[in-house]
């Protein structure tokens, strides 16, 4: 664990360019890299320093070429273009679902309606030849 400032020495830690607030709130565990003035002056960069310091220099440079490119920004726009669409169709999908079962509710509760009718005038008219309204030949 050489890498983190808790492991070393103050006086080594500040001389690597990490900050000297990492051995009091930090734990230890947040390493900086070195300034340009830092890396003149102290020691030279190692080669694993080095070569992470230029990954993250292309990283820098790779993700200012995607926010600059015009075939990027293009494509970013298609991207929300499509996600917009698909939302839209979604929601035309879900409100014909749910209409559809609203419809079914509302038939079934009139084929209810229907039978508890049916039912009350049995009792109320029972033995008569009056027909319900509601219930004609034919018709459920």
């Amino acid at each position: 664990m050489a890498g983190y400032a808790g492991s070393l020495p103050q006086s080594r830690v500040k001389g690597r360019g990490e900050r000297s607030d990492v051995l009091g709130g930090n734990k230890g565990r947040t390493m900086t890299l070195l300034t340009k003035s830092a890396e003149e002056s102290d020691h030279k960069l190692s080669k694993k320093e080095l070569a992470r310091q230029f990954r993250h220099e292309a990283y820098l440079r790779a993700k200012e070429y995607r926010e600059t490119d015009p075939r990027q920004i293009a494509m970013k726009e298609k991207m929300k273009e499509q996600r917009r669409d698909a939302y839209q169709q979604a929601k035309k999908r879900n409100k014909a679902y749910r209409d559809q079962i609203k419809k079914a509710s509302e038939e079934k509760s009139a084929r209810k309606r229907i039978v508890k009718q049916d039912k009350l005038m049995k009792m109320v008219v029972s033995g008569s030849t009056i027909k319900s309204p509601a219930h004609e030949p034919g018709k459920i």
